[in-house]
């Protein structure tokens, strides 16, 4: 079984902080909020590998993690190409479109 960590925001509410450094890399006592989240995963029977959903921004620096992480867990780190919190172009027009639609109706 494999679990799925959702990653991929920027905090920009805790600016500064998170300028440079993704939230769950951010440490919380002597670790990393991941690193509690992967201790509570691996107590968990039957799972064996952890997807991290994180954009492009930040996947260098969670692929710097993973490659020093010990983990019972295998990490898989998964860039989801954006690159900022705006909504795509393409995006934006897709739901125009709907909106057109439904008042169409």
């Amino acid at each position: 079984m494999q679990a799925l960590i959702l990653a991929a925001g920027y905090a920009t509410r805790l600016y500064p902080l998170t300028e440079n450094t993704p939230k769950p890399l951010l440490k919380v006592g002597h670790k990393a909020i991941i690193e509690h989240i992967l201790d509570q995963l691996e107590k968990v029977a039957g799972i064996t590998q952890a997807n991290v959903v994180t954009n492009d921004k930040f996947h260098l620096a969670f692929a710097n993690w993973a490659k020093t992480i010990k983990s019972s867990l295998k990490i898989r780190i998964i860039n989801d190409n954006t690159k900022n919190n705006e909504k795509s172009e393409k995006h934006e027009n897709e739901n125009k479109k709907d909106k057109k639609v439904k008042k169409d109706k």
